[in-house]
Parts: structure tokens; sequence; C-alpha cells
């Protein structure tokens, strides 16, 4: 529960401190970029089917060894 917190805070603190730098725009259109190309791959993603389908699409299982 805590590390939230903290990533939280830490992650305000530092875009705050990164403001008050003289970069505002360019953090700003970084962000909006960033934020876009989730939103995108959000929209584009298609869902798996199948956790069996899925496996068997990306990789093959290896066979275990007998050492």
């Amino acid at each position: 529960m805590w590390e939230g917190v903290v990533i939280a805070l830490l992650s305000t603190l530092t875009l705050v401190l990164l403001l008050l730098t003289g970069a505002t725009a360019n953090i700003l259109i970084s962000l909006l970029v960033g934020l876009l190309l989730v939103l995108i791959h959000a929209v584009l993603h298609r869902a798996a089917d199948g956790i069996d389908e899925e496996a068997g699409r990306w990789y093959t299982p290896a066979t275990p060894s007998t050492y």
C-alpha cells in the first residue's frame, strides 16, 4: 500500500520541480504525446481470445530438462 503512495508523491514532486525549471512547454508536450500513444495503443490493442491460444501463438513451452 505504501509503495503506491510513495511513488505518487515522488512523481508529483518530480513533475513540479521539473516544471519550475523553465522547460514547461517541453515537459507538457512530452506528457501529452506519451498519453496520446498510450490511448492509441489501448484503442487498437486486440484482447486475446484465450490463454492457450495466446501461449501457443507467442512461444512454445520448453520441455523439462533431465539433469
